[in-house]
């Protein structure tokens, strides 16, 4: 029973990370820019914490919310 839960928890975090990653672009959207900036944040701490973990994931993820940072910053 316990290593059913891990397998589902391990399954779901990757793709948690890629999708946190993701919503951060919701930062170029001028009336709920904050919440992509949590969601970069997000991203980016939770992608570091994990990252010896879920490599890949956490590596796209980071970068996810670190490049829509860096546009909104560009962009203004």
């Amino acid at each position: 029973m316990k290593e059913t839960i891990q397998k589902k928890q391990s399954k779901i975090v990757p793709v948690l990370l890629v999708i946190f990653g993701a919503l951060a672009y919701l930062i170029l959207l001028p009336q709920i820019w904050w919440l992509g900036l949590a969601f970069a944040a997000l991203a980016v701490i939770w992608g570091g914490i994990t990252l010896r973990k879920y490599n890949l994931f956490s590596v796209i993820a980071m970068l996810l919310g670190i490049v829509a940072c860096l546009i909104y910053v560009f962009s203004r």
